[in-house]
């Protein structure tokens, strides 16, 4: 009814330089991988999510 449901997953990531504004992550996150940036409710990996922007991350199928 919403769309595809995705699940949380926790990952472990690798930190490179940072500064006050911006952290680089050298490893562990794939490019164009979903990412949740902002939730308004606590989120737990397993949790259910539905992408707001599927588009940026999938290619659509035709």
């Amino acid at each position: 009814m919403l769309g595809k449901e995705y699940y949380v997953e926790k990952l472990k990531v690798y930190i490179g330089d940072n500064d006050n504004e911006n952290t680089i992550i050298t490893k562990g996150i794939t490019f164009f991988e979903p990412v949740v940036l902002l939730c308004n409710k606590e989120l737990s990996a397993g949790d259910t999510i539905i992408l707001e922007n599927e588009g940026d991350f999938f290619a659509e199928k035709n």
